[in-house]
């Protein structure tokens, strides 16, 4: 048997870890609302806000900034009789702390972790690699978060660092249009071709929403009549920053498009090296609205500054998408699972568009007979590259394998792990979805896979094999 050695150590949810956010309410009931806090007396207001701030001041960072932007969402309910300017800085802030709500993003489950270096390895002995986790946080109303931890391994040991006091917002948000959506709304419809190239200047990087208005309202009505159904379909993005005083394992990226209301699901984070030796990291991940899902593609240099595109064509469909960690003679590259069942490969020239996907394995053993997905990235080895896999057995029991794909030509499947990699145990079975081990991504690290998997929905660990052991127990395949 095929030894997996799992860390003693483990990633908890935290449940005092709360987002204050923002609280809507029909209109009729807020402006009745405001109302009632209007006609307060001022010592009453100020004590309000006070016994407010006592209470909860601690558990935020800047809930000052936080209750004064919220009140600046409602003040167009103010009643007729009262400007803005005739409010007291404390009528505005207990009308924004009415407006507010905490909510615990780790409540509900926490699992399904990815597994990266840091960007920062300096200061580091030959044999300890600084990490990022990746979870999915799951809070009330079952709406799905990305939330990070921090950890240093040693010798391939696993010491998670201290998580921060706070759970923060981006400090800002960008809405934006990418640019490949721009040419691709170029390349439908008919333009003159002077406007064509003021808007594809606009566009060479990325075009905010401002922007894209501001463009489309200098056009003549009959042209705006013609583009408006084109841009309302355009894919929409966003790009996000955390404040520098926040830490890693304090920043919270919530769901930002009606396309991801629902949940930010499984991101699968990937360590990508550049045609040109520079680095970055992506992750593929499940936008879900409540009703139909939505494959996405997040990049950051430094888990600072986030930007989010949509995926786009026949291939991006379904769950389960996974980025190679490099280009393959100047395509890129991605797993996927277009029909929910078996494992596909795909290449494109363009980070965001996919097609063609090619079948490279079905389900073949009992224990993963119900379906088959990757668990993140290809891992490149000497030997090919290297897939953790799940399968779906017998009670919906999940559980991990692992399948080797020639490394030049990636859609030849050279050998795969008959039996499980790893199956739930007694302490990792029980919890919000009983019998899951579940991973989205790992690493190799000095002859030893790395493993980042979540148990039962619940929390997250590491566990570890010998690259060496696994590619010896694998079974090729036939020519």
């Amino acid at each position: 048997m095929l030894h997996v050695e799992r860390s003693p150590e483990r990633f908890l949810p935290r449940c005092e870890r709360v987002l204050a956010r923002y609280r809507p309410l029909e209109p009729v009931r807020a402006a009745e609302l405001i109302q009632r806090v209007l006609a307060l007396e001022p010592q009453h207001c100020e004590a309000a806000v006070e016994q407010t701030l006592s209470r909860y001041s601690w558990r935020h960072r800047q809930l000052l900034r936080i209750f004064q932007r919220h009140f600046e969402q409602v003040r167009t309910l103010l009643p007729p009789d009262r400007s803005e300017d005739s409010l007291s800085l404390k009528q505005k802030l207990l009308i924004g702390a009415y407006f507010t709500m905490e909510y615990s993003i780790e409540a509900a489950a926490f699992f399904n972790p990815s597994l990266v270096p840091a960007p920062d390895q300096s200061g580091l002995a030959s044999d300890q690699l600084r990490v990022i986790f990746s979870f999915r946080a799951v809070g009330e109303g079952h709406v799905s978060s990305l939330v990070f931890r921090e950890a240093m391994l040693t010798q391939g040991q696993l010491r998670p660092e201290p998580v921060g006091r706070f759970a923060d917002p981006p400090e800002s948000i960008r809405m934006m249009y990418p640019a490949a959506s721009l040419q691709q709304l170029c390349d439908q419809a008919p333009l003159p071709p002077e406007l064509q190239a003021q808007l594809m200047r606009l566009g060479l990087d990325d075009l905010s929403h401002a922007e894209l208005l501001g463009w489309f309202h200098q056009l003549p009505q009959a042209e705006q009549a013609t583009w408006r159904p084109q841009i309302e379909a355009l894919d929409e993005g966003y790009e996000l920053r955390f404040g520098d005083e926040t830490d890693l394992s304090e920043r919270v990226i919530f769901p930002m498009l009606e396309h991801e209301r629902n949940g930010i699901e499984d991101a699968r984070f990937v360590h990508f090296s550049r045609p040109d030796g520079s680095q970055t990291y992506y992750a593929t991940y499940t936008a879900y609205d409540g009703r139909q899902i939505q494959p996405r593609l997040l990049h950051t240099e430094d888990f600072v500054s986030f930007r989010s595109y949509s995926l786009r064509g026949p291939g991006a469909v379904n769950k389960n998408l996974a980025l190679f960690p490099r280009q393959l003679q100047g395509r890129y590259a991605m797993l996927s699972r277009i029909d929910g069942v078996n494992n596909y490969i795909m290449f494109s020239e363009r980070l965001t568009h996919w097609e063609q996907p090619q079948l490279i394995q079905v389900p073949r053993e009992i224990w993963e007979f119900g379906n088959l997905g990757n668990c993140g990235s290809p891992l490149e080895t000497p030997a090919g590259w290297l897939v953790i896999t799940h399968g779906v057995g017998p009670m919906r029991e999940y559980a991990l394998g692992a399948i080797l794909l020639d490394r030049d030509d990636p859609r030849r499947l050279l050998a795969r792990l008959r039996e499980p990699l790893m199956l739930p145990q007694a302490d990792e079975r029980e919890g919000y979805v009983p019998n899951v081990v579940y991973a989205c991504g790992s690493l190799l690290h000095r002859d030893q896979i790395q493993i980042a998997y979540g148990m039962a929905d619940r929390f997250g660990g590491l566990a570890r094999v010998s690259l060496s052991d696994l590619l010896a127990r694998m079974t090729p395949e036939p020519d």
